[in-house]
Parts: structure tokens; C-alpha cells; sequence
């Protein structure tokens, strides 16, 4: 029998589900007001005009924020006298998108660009490669991690967002087999553990329309190689599933020092774990370039060291592998059952 707690954790779940699925049609409905805003002119070889960059990029912000964003950018640039119709607009958003994936209910990062200016107009959307499941997030309420009345779903998204950069990072200890798709990636959240792995192949889409003066451009959006299972030579993706989370009270006292090992990664290499984190969100990004991120550069190099020593630290016991994936799966979900 569940308890009052357990009740509690699994109906606010259950509303953040809800209200996810009730947005998802949105993410829909933006792309098609957007299509339906730029075919008129566009689709019949002509350029914008005076107003209309505007219009359509208004119009495309207000779809965007019926999506619940957790993030907005809204970039503008005028038109000068050299250029006297050269302004554009860019909107870029990061948004927590709820889906299904074997069977399980997840949130996922997911991304939108949308790029208008007189001559071409663009909207992409994309995933930033990290998801979480319900049981996780049911879990962070059970254990007193997470209040159910802040809304649990833009709570795990925000730290998605902070751990974006350091799925990049950790992802560079895949080639060389220190970490593995069958290893638990423990990530800190607040004061307590995300218990998750990387999964090889997990699909992460990313879709991108082009609009010109010669038509309408369905294209592929080309991944950032950051979320590859190989960030130098990109691959397949490597999606970040967080499949439980554990509090202080749940931790053991190795777990205890691994959040304080995490946590001191965290602060010494953050802003090469920051800018990677941004790297990953738009990659096509227009007005706003994603910040470089030198793979071979010290401050890099220096973070995957760092964070190596502590995957491969006997006394922390980060890994749980190597073991078959069926059984690594199995542990990581009942990890702090």
C-alpha cells in the first residue's frame, strides 16, 4: 500500500505529465502558424516587407511561450543606413518536453530557433539529449528533494539545463571505455544524487524548415557533435536518461562523498561545463554563435581529468559496471529503493 507521501508524489508527477501532454500539441501548432505566417510571400519567390519581420517573429514568440518555456532569448538587429532592410529577428527557446520511450513516461530538453529576416526565415527545433523519467521525478518528491507545489517537471528541467554541460564532458570518457553505457552517471541535484547512464543510439531529433525567396526547405538539423558518443569524431548520440534520484537521507557515506567530489567538479570547472551546456542547446544559432568548445584545449582537458578521476575513484564507487545492460538498468532504477 502507498503511502500518504507516495500518493502525494505520484499525482504531482501525474499532473506535470498532464499538463506536458496538454502543451505538446502546441510545439505543433508553432511550427504550423509559423509555416502558415511566411508560405504567403516567401512561397511565391518574394522577400518580406517593411513590418513583416516583425509581424512573423511576434507571432512566433507568442507560439513559443505557450509552449511553458523554462528559457526565451529574443534577439533583434536593426537595419542601418548601409543596410535599410537588414533587420532580423532570432527567438531562441529551451523548453521541458514530455514523451514516451519504452513504455516509460519521460520529460526531455528540448530546443526551438526561429530566425526571420526580409530575405529568409528558419525554425528548428531539437533536444538537448537529456531526459529524465517519472519514477525519478516521483522519487525527488517522495524524499523531500523536490516540493510538488514548485512544479517537479521545470524543477528537473533547470537542472537538465545545468547538467547539459556536464553530459558533454562525461561523454568524452566514452571512447576511451572509462565510462560506458552500462555505468550508472551519477549528477548532483541540489543536496541530493541523479542516478542515470548514457544511452548509445537513444534517438534525439532535430528537424529544421528553411524559407526563401525559391520555397520552402524541409532539412535535417545537423547535431552538435557534443552529444555524440564521441565528441571529436560525433557518431551516434549518446542521450542522458536520469532514472531515479536519491536525498542525503537515502545516501550512504561513499554516495556522500561522490555528491561532494560532484559538486566540487562543479564549481572548479564551471565555465567550460557552461559553455559546453550552451554549445548543445542551438548549434545553428545565428545572432547568438554558441560559444566555441576546444575538445583540445587545457580547460577541457583539464575537466575530463578531473571528472575521470572521480568515475575511476574505488573509494567513491561512481561506476557500476561492467555488467550486462539489462542488469545495469535494473540497478540503477532500484538503486535507493
Amino acid at each position: 500500500m502507498l503511502s500518504l507521501r507516495e500518493h502525494v508524489a505520484m499525482r504531482a508527477v501525474e499532473r506535470s505529465f498532464a499538463d506536458r501532454a496538454a502543451s505538446a500539441s502546441s510545439w505543433d501548432d508553432l511550427c504550423l502558424s509559423f509555416d502558415a505566417a511566411v508560405i504567403p510571400t516567401f512561397g511565391r519567390g518574394r522577400k518580406l516587407r517593411d513590418g513583416d519581420v516583425d509581424r512573423i517573429a511576434d507571432a512566433a514568440r507568442a507560439g513559443v511561450e505557450s509552449i511553458a518555456p523554462l528559457v526565451v532569448i529574443d534577439l533583434r538587429r536593426a537595419a542601418t543606413r548601409g543596410k535599410p532592410k537588414g533587420e532580423a529577428r532570432e527567438i531562441l527557446c529551451v523548453a521541458p518536453h514530455a514523451a514516451r520511450e519504452d513504455g516509460y513516461n519521460i520529460v526531455e530538453l528540448c530546443t526551438v530557433r526561429v530566425f526571420v529576416s526580409r530575405k529568409r526565415a528558419v525554425i528548428e527545433t531539437g533536444s538537448a539529449a537529456m531526459r529524465v523519467t517519472a519514477h525519478a521525478m516521483r522519487r525527488s518528491v517522495e524524499r523531500g528533494i523536490v516540493d510538488e507545489r514548485e512544479g517537479v517537471e521545470f524543477r528537473f528541467a533547470r537542472q537538465m539545463l545545468d547538467h547539459a554541460g556536464m553530459a558533454v564532458v562525461a561523454r568524452a570518457l566514452l571512447p576511451d571505455g572509462t565510462l560506458t553505457t552500462d555505468d550508472a552517471m551519477p549528477m548532483p541535484f541540489d543536496d541530493g544524487l541523479v542516478l542515470g547512464r548514457f544511452m548509445r543510439g537513444g534517438e534525439a531529433s532535430f528537424d529544421r524548415v528553411v524559407y526563401d525567396g525559391t520555397g520552402r526547405f524541409p532539412l535535417p538539423r545537423p547535431a552538435s557533435r557534443l552529444i555524440t558518443e564521441d565528441p571529436r569524431a560525433g557518431g551516434v548520440s549518446a542521450v542522458y536518461r536520469g532514472a531515479t534520484v536519491i536525498g542525503c537521507a537515502e545516501m550512504s557515506t561513499q554516495q556522500g562523498r561522490l555528491w561532494e567530489a560532484l559538486r566540487g567538479f562543479w564549481s572548479r570547472h564551471r565555465e567550460v561545463v557552461a559553455a559546453a551546456g550552451e554549445a548543445v542547446l542551438w548549434p545553428g544559432a545565428e545572432m547568438r554563435p554558441p560559444p566555441p568548445v576546444d575538445l583540445d584545449g587545457a580547460p577541457f582537458r583539464e575537466a575530463v581529468a578531473a571528472l575521470r578521476a572521480i568515475m575511476t575513484d574505488p573509494g567513491l564507487k561512481a561506476r557500476r559496471g561492467p555488467q550486462p545492460r539489462a542488469a545495469a538498468g535494473a540497478a540503477v532504477a532500484g538503486a535507493a529503493a
